[in-house]
Order: C-alpha cells, then sequence, then structure tokens
C-alpha cells in the first residue's frame, strides 16, 4: 500500500491529509477487523482489531488466504459484495459468519472497499468488519423479554377472567405454546394411584398421543423411565432435562420424546401452601434451551398459575357460602327460593308440589343448657337426618337459625303431602339426639303450602308457608296447611302498613348515624345513615320491623328522599359550623334503584352536597346490584364518577357471585353480622370471614364488619387484616346532635 502523503507533499493545497501515523493509531484501535486482501484473496494487511476478533496475529495471517482463516461458507457468503466490486462498484456489504481460531461461529458486518489503479484496475480489496455478537445478544435480549411480557400478561389476563380450573390449565397450555414457543405444554394434577401419580388435566401442542403413552409410566420406580414430572412433583422443585437424546435414563420415555422432536424438558410444580398439586411440563425442540433465564421466566409463569388455582378455590369456597350454610352444608334461603321457582317453570305442565317450613321448637333452649358448640352438633345432627329423610335430589335447606325447607315434588294432595311431612318431622327431628352424655328430644312446627293450590310463584308459596307456620307456633297442631281465611291473621300488618304510610306523609321519620371506626386506630372514619321511625303509638322503632313493609307498599322511594334530603343537610349544616364530616353512606334497597328516576335524584343530591367533596356513599345488597345488571353497572359507574363509594352490604348473604364481584364498580365490601356470630368460638366462622376478607383484598375492596359487639370479635377481625368495623362496641346508632359531638373542628375553612 501507499504512503499517505505528507503535508509537504502536497504543495500548497490549504486541504490538509491526516497523518498516515494517525491513521494507523486509528487502524489500531478500533474494535473492527480491518483486513487488507489481493484481488486473489491473499491477506496482506491485519489489524489489532481482527486478531482480537479472531485470535489469529498478523504474522500468523498475512501471506495466507482468507478462506483459509476466515472459513469457505463465509467466502461464499462475501461472493456477492466481492462480484459488485468487480463490476467497479464503489463499496459493497454483507453478513456472514467468520469462524475463530478456536472454532466460534462469529456472526460479522462487513463492508468491503476498493483500492484501484490509475487504470481502475482493482489492486486490493479493504474489509472491514464488525463483531455483531453484541448486537445480536441484545437483540435476543429484546426478543427475550418481548416473550417473557406476553406471557405473563396473558396469562395474568386468564387469572383475572377465568373462574374454572381446568379451563385455566388450558389457557396456560395454550400460552406455552403460542407465546412461549413450546414444541408442548402440559399440566397434570396429583393424583391417588401408586402408578399413576400424576394425572393429564390439559395440554396443548405437538402431542400426538403422547400423554397416552407415557403418563402410566410416570411413577418414580417405573423400569421404563419417568422423566422430569416425578423427581419435581417428589422434590417439589424445578426439574429440568436440558438433553433429551443424551438422556439413556429416560428409557422408554426419552424415545416417546424424540419421536415427538422434544429434545429438552422442565417440569415446574404448582404448589398449594408450599406442597406441589401439580406440575407444569414443557418441551422444547433444541436441547440446552432451559437456561438460568428460562427457568426463572418459568417459575415466574408456574407461580402465576398456582395463584390463579388459589383464586378459584377461594372463589369456589366464597360461591359455595353464598349459596350454603356454613354449619351444616346445607342451602340457604336464597338457593331454597330459587329452587322452588325452577319448580314453578313447570306447574303448566303439571307439576305439582309442597313446601314445608319447619321450625325447631324452643331451640335456644338446648345453646342455654348445653351451650352453643353442642347446640351447632345438635343442628348438624337434624341436618343430617333431614338430607336422609328427604326425596332424592331435593335435600333440605336452613333458611333460619331454627328453621328448616322441605321441597316435596309429586304432591298432588293435600293428605299425602301431610303425612309424608310429619313422618319426615318424626325421622328427623322427634327421634332423639344424645347430647352430652343426655338423650334430648326435640318438637316441630311446621307451615306447609301446596303448588299450585296455593300460589303459582316462589315468593307467594313461601309467603303462604311462612303464614302456615306461625298459625303452628301457637297452635296444638306441629303441621297447618295454608288456608286462605290465614290472611286474617295478617290484618294487624295492613293497620301498620296504614301507620306507616301515614307516617311518611306526615315526616314521622328521623335519621340517626352510626360511626365506623378504623380498625388499627378507632378513630372514626365514616358513619351510616340510619332510618328510624318515630310511631306515635310504638315509639322509636329500627327499620328491621318495618323496612320490608316499605319496600312491599313502594313507601320505600319516599323515605329513602328522605334520608338522602336529611343527610344532604346535615353535612352542609356540619360544615357550615366548621364541623369535619366523614364518608357518610346511605342504604339503597332494589325498589328504589329499579325506580326511574333514582340515579337522576340521587346525582342531584350529590351535586347539591358538593360534588366530588359531598362525602356521600352508597350501600346496597347483593340482589339488588345483580337485578338488571348491565344497566346498574352502567348507572353505579356514572356515581363514581361524581366521587361516590359503593359498598356492598350483608356481603354473603344473598347471592354473591364472583363472575360479577370484578365488573361491579364498588369499593368496599360489609361483611353481615350473622358471620361474626361465629366467631371467634367456632372455626368455621372464622374461616369464612377470612375468605371474604382475603377475596375482597384480591379485589382490591376495603373490607367493614358490621354487627361488632365484643372485642374477641374485634381482635379476631384485625388479625384477619379487616379494614373498618361497625358496631356496639364502638358506637351505637345516634341521634344527629350526638354525632355531631364526635366530630373534629377544622383547623383551617376547606374550599369546596
Amino acid at each position: 500500500m501507499k504512503d499517505i502523503p505528507s503535508r509537504a507533499d502536497q504543495g500548497t493545497s490549504t486541504r490538509e491529509a491526516l497523518p498516515y501515523d494517525a491513521v494507523a493509531a486509528v487502524v489500531a484501535v478500533t474494535p473492527d477487523a480491518i483486513i487488507v486482501e489481493s484481488p486473489s484473496g491473499t491477506i496482506e494487511a491485519w489489524n489489532a482489531g481482527a486478531e482480537r476478533m479472531l485470535g489469529y496475529s498478523a504474522r500468523e495471517s498475512i501471506g495466507k488466504r482468507s478462506e483459509r482463516l476466515l472459513g469457505k461458507d463465509a467466502m461464499r457468503d462475501m461472493g456477492d459484495a466481492r462480484a459488485a466490486l468487480t463490476r467497479g462498484e464503489a463499496a459493497a456489504s454483507c453478513e456472514t459468519l467468520w469462524r475463530g481460531r478456536d472454532g466460534t461461529r462469529i456472526p460479522v458486518s462487513i463492508t468491503l472497499a476498493p483500492a484501484r489503479d490509475a487504470d481502475q484496475r482493482l489492486t486490493h480489496v479493504t474489509l472491514i468488519a464488525r463483531d455483531l455478537r453484541a448486537q445480536r445478544a441484545a437483540e435476543r435480549r429484546i426478543a427475550r423479554m418481548t416473550r417473557d411480557y406476553a406471557i405473563l400478561r396473558a396469562i395474568n389476563a386468564a387469572i383475572v377472567r377465568i373462574r374454572d380450573r381446568i379451563e385455566l390449565f388450558e389457557e396456560a397450555c395454550r400460552v406455552a405454546v403460542t407465546h412461549g414457543g413450546f414444541r408442548m405444554a402440559w399440566i397434570g394434577g396429583v393424583g391417588t394411584s401408586k402408578h399413576d401419580p400424576i394425572v393429564a388435566l390439559a395440554h396443548a401442542g405437538h402431542e400426538q398421543g403422547f400423554l397416552k403413552r407415557v403418563h402410566v409410566m410416570l411413577d418414580r420406580d417405573t423400569p421404563g423411565g419417568r422423566g422430569v414430572v416425578a423427581p419435581a412433583i417428589a422434590g417439589n422443585r424445578t426439574a429440568v432435562e436440558n438433553d433429551i437424546a443424551a438422556a439413556l435414563r429416560l428409557g422408554d420415555v426419552r424415545d416417546e420424546c424424540l419421536a415427538r422432536g422434544y429434545r429438552a424438558a422442565a417440569a415446574l410444580p404448582l404448589r398449594s401452601g408450599g406442597a406441589p398439586q401439580g406440575a407444569l411440563v414443557l418441551y422444547a425442540s433444541e436441547p440446552g434451551y432451559f437456561t438460568v433465564e428460562e427457568i426463572r421466566l418459568l417459575e415466574e409463569f408456574a407461580a402465576d398459575i398456582a395463584l390463579g388455582m388459589a383464586f378459584i378455590a377461594k372463589s369456589e369456597q366464597a360461591e359455595f357460602l353464598a349459596y350454603h350454610d356454613p354449619l351444616t352444608g346445607l342451602v340457604n334461603r336464597a338457593r331454597f327460593l330459587e329452587r322452588i321457582a325452577r319448580h314453578t317453570e313447570n306447574i303448566a305442565g303439571g307439576e305439582r308440589f309442597a313446601i314445608a317450613l319447619i321450625d325447631v321448637v324452643r331451640f335456644h333452649s338446648v345453646n342455654d343448657t348445653y351451650g352453643s358448640a353442642a347446640g351447632d352438633e345438635v343442628l348438624r345432627t337434624l341436618a343430617r337426618r333431614l338430607r336422609a329423610a328427604c326425596p332424592a335430589g331435593e335435600p333440605p335447606a336452613r333458611i333460619g337459625a331454627d328453621t328448616f325447607g322441605v321441597l316435596l315434588p309429586g304432591a298432588r294432595n293435600v293428605a299425602p303431602a301431610v303425612e309424608h311431612i310429619e313422618r319426615l318431622m318424626a325421622q328427623s327431628i322427634g327421634a332423639p339426639i344424645a347430647v352430652a352424655g343426655s338423650e334430648l328430644r326435640l318438637a316441630a312446627r311446621a307451615g306447609v303450602a301446596l303448588a299450585p293450590l296455593h300460589g303459582y310463584d316462589a315468593a307467594t308459596l313461601f309467603t303462604h308457608a311462612e303464614a302456615a307456620r306461625e298459625i303452628a307456633k301457637s297452635s296444638p297442631v306441629p303441621l297447618v296447611v295454608y288456608a286462605p281465611d290465614m290472611n286474617i291473621a295478617l290484618s294487624g300488618a295492613r293497620t301498620t302498613e296504614n301507620r306507616l304510610r301515614h307516617g311518611v306523609e306526615t315526616r314521622q321519620f328521623v335519621v340517626h348515624y352510626q360511626p365506623k371506626v378504623d380498625s388499627a386506630t378507632d378513630a372514626i372514619v365514616g358513619a351510616e345513615a340510619l332510618l328510624r321511625w318515630n310511631d306515635p303509638e310504638g315509639g322509636l322503632t329500627s327499620t328491621q320491623h318495618f323496612v320490608a313493609l316499605l319496600e312491599e307498599t313502594g313507601l320505600i322511594v319516599d323515605a329513602g328522599r328522605f334520608v338522602l334530603s336529611r343527610v344532604v343537610e346535615d353535612l352542609a349544616r356540619w360544615r357550615a359550623q366548621g364541623l369535619v364530616p366523614p364518608r357518610i353512606a346511605v342504604n339503597v334497597s332494589t325498589v328504589q334503584l329499579r325506580g326511574e328516576g333514582f340515579f337522576r335524584e340521587f346525582t342531584a343530591f350529590v351535586k347539591e352536597a358538593g360534588g366530588a367533596h359531598a362525602g356521600l356513599d352508597l350501600e346496597i345488597t347483593e340482589s339488588a346490584l345483580l337485578a338488571d345488571l348491565p344497566e346498574t353497572i352502567d348507572r353505579l359507574k356514572e356515581l363514581r364518577a361524581l366521587g361516590v363509594d359503593i359498598a356492598i352490604d350483608d356481603f354473603g348473604t344473598g347471592y354473591s357471585s364472583l363472575s360479577y364481584l370484578a365488573r361491579l364498580p364498588v369499593s368496599t365490601l360489609k361483611i353481615d353480622r350473622s358471620f361474626l356470630l361465629e366467631m371467634p368460638d367456632a372455626a368455621g366462622g372464622e374461616a369464612i370471614v377470612s375468605t371474604i376478607i382475603s377475596l375482597a383484598h384480591a379485589l382490591r375492596f376495603k373490607v367493614v364488619a358490621e354487627g361488632v359487639e365484643t372485642i374477641e370479635q374485634a381482635q379476631l377481625l384485625r388479625r384477619l387484616g379487616c379494614d373498618q368495623m361497625q358496631g356496639f362496641l364502638f358506637h351505637g346508632a345516634m341521634t344527629r346532635e350526638r354525632f355531631e359531638a364526635l366530630l373534629p373542628r377544622a383547623t383551617h375553612t376547606a374550599t369546596l
């Protein structure tokens, strides 16, 4: 090569050339490989970058042909670029793999620059090669991160959406194959058989009968081989086989894997409570696939699947508790009414049936004499007997503390139905029960209604059976069948209705407030507005004695409007006095929600009270929320946008469908006081409350326990993570003036 001319050789030119030793310095320190070849491919120059990249020194390289050092494949890949130079191109480029001294294949990007003589004949070719290994590694990292994100995003979306365990497993396998690129994925659950300890539950990908061929060989002692699954389950750890072809110990399992293109395998335990309940098994098409980084991702993937399993298990438990009595396992009132309703649908087709509501007489004396634990065991005994005595497919229900419901299909006439129910009562309740070494005998009273003789819908039949039961309680006859003249006994209720209607018209109502306290500090953080009837005849009366009548007559709409109006007035009054009221919640019934103008009216009250700063909240029962669900959700979302918090009241006593909970725009669950009655003496009560709190927090809801009456209940609720409490242990319902005295005074004037 010619030397670059010095400055003196350039005469009076104003453009100064870079000194040759400066060029040499740049060539020496550049990380790129710079190689100069003759037209025939003989190496004439070899810089330090080429030595670092390929491992050959300049002395070893100069004078040798390029294809000997770089590899024939590389020369072939550079053929088109060389041909371009031959055609007179000023430069050409390509990408190929060079072979290092140690045999390493090095990806490079090459620029080929020609040197020509005065006749434009090619005299030299300079190869400037950039090592692409770091770039390729970065691309692989980005691709892996993108893939990892896609896998985890997909499984987390599935966990939120799916409420069935097998469906979750199928989706997880699909995600592993579609987003993870695995050849096959399957999930197995721990079985009970020694020879088949793992049962395949779901799979995706290139399976081709693999699970039928090998799943019986998963026992750790099987001579044919056991793969990676049994070690993962037995050792409760991730098990990896990165080269199935070389794993001679796999025996038949290896052969089945290789026949389907599985070259590497990994099994990851799916844990519940720290113990493996199954395994996620993955097969890759190339050996060595499961790197440390890959295993770290897959363990997070398996942990997400296990989280989904746990969430579904809690959901199933909560669904069960929503429709079953936790003490006896019998269906509850809500499910019993649903079953009655299903039978009424077939009345037109000739369906006939009877329902009986059975009260255990003076059952409270059992608890008083023997204690609540013995009383619970008696109830469980009665439940078992009733279940055995009831017709197949129609189990009994527990619809109250000491009340059971029975449905008798095919009851066409009164006499056979009465005879059947009397026999059932004698077998289940009349038979002696051993309690604390004593023989206990119980009596029962029952009310019976027949369909369609006494009604065509569930509500009517149930109401008529209740009326007959009330007559039976004060009758010498243990079983009473409904008769229309029993309505005379309800005339007192009609009188009450008239007085109540007059009370609404003359504003005989007042609003009391019951505070909610923070579980950690006992500070007042909210309050519930409670309607009270200042009855001239009966005195101050709680809503539990007349709210059903308000709803039945539609008076609840006017009463609810009164409550909202009074709360807004009180909030304005307190703020005008410089007081700082907490958020106030008002109860809303199904009747109100279904009213055409309720949401418009409530919105007006919120805006009057200060809009987003109003501090006005709603408490709605589950049944009210689930009525006309899509429209209810849309309307409640509008209220949330106004700053209104929405709570599900008496959670767990109604319909509690978890498939709806995540869709509802609520922020709080209120645990019904009936569940607290079982705490802390009964483990069942604690389990229910713990489940509700865990579920609520998983959905990012606050939890308020209502009806807290003892220190023991409060301590247990704090331990379980309950956010707020409400009950007589802290504050009872109080007048506006008494509640006002508890409010702190603002240190400055707030601007709404």
